[in-house]
């Protein structure tokens, strides 16, 4: 029994010998896991806040020129696919029709947040609000409103000059 014994724990041996040496990658680092690709999904924008055309921030309500910028945020880990920022801007007293207007390029998220910037060009004159998303192909996230007092403006756009004064004694 103990010659039976020891050619099986020989064999056993062997075997194990073939195993780690002939089977196992010569290099003798540990493989690593691969990452995980996390695709962009429409997930519902926060941190929206207006700035002038120098990047700094506005107080809503506040008076802007043209350009402007409409900023807000995706919190995301995804690391592929990509996403379109939106917003929707209208005059004053006028309902949303849930349809952008204005869009920025699509952003390829690269494992932490998305934050987005879309530019407003051509607004007139007058009281406006906003609301942005973000879309993913054909999905898209919900809308979210500048946070304002109803029947207020979000921003107004003032593009008029001031008058000269005018001196009428030196």
């Amino acid at each position: 029994d103990a010659i039976y014994a020891g050619l099986i724990l020989a064999a056993a041996g062997g075997a194990a010998h073939w195993w780690f040496q002939i089977r196992q990658p010569a290099s003798s680092s540990t493989p690593s896991r691969p990452s995980q690709s996390v695709t962009a999904t429409a997930v519902t924008p926060t941190s929206l806040a207006l700035k002038n055309s120098t990047g700094q921030a506005v107080t809503a309500g506040g008076s802007l020129k043209v350009p402007l910028e409409l900023d807000f945020t995706m919190t995301t880990t995804a690391n592929s696919g990509s996403v379109e920022p939106q917003v929707e801007v209208e005059p004053l007293g006028t309902p949303f029709t849930n349809q952008p207007n204005y869009k920025a390029p699509a952003v390829t998220p690269s494992g932490s947040n998305i934050a987005a910037k879309v530019a407003v060009t051509d607004l007139k004159d007058g009281s406006y609000h906003w609301q942005a998303r973000f879309a993913v192909g054909a999905s898209n996230s919900d809308w979210v409103a500048f946070a304002t007092t109803a029947g207020n403006a979000d921003f107004i756009i003032d593009s008029t000059a001031p008058k000269a004064p005018v001196v009428t004694t030196v």
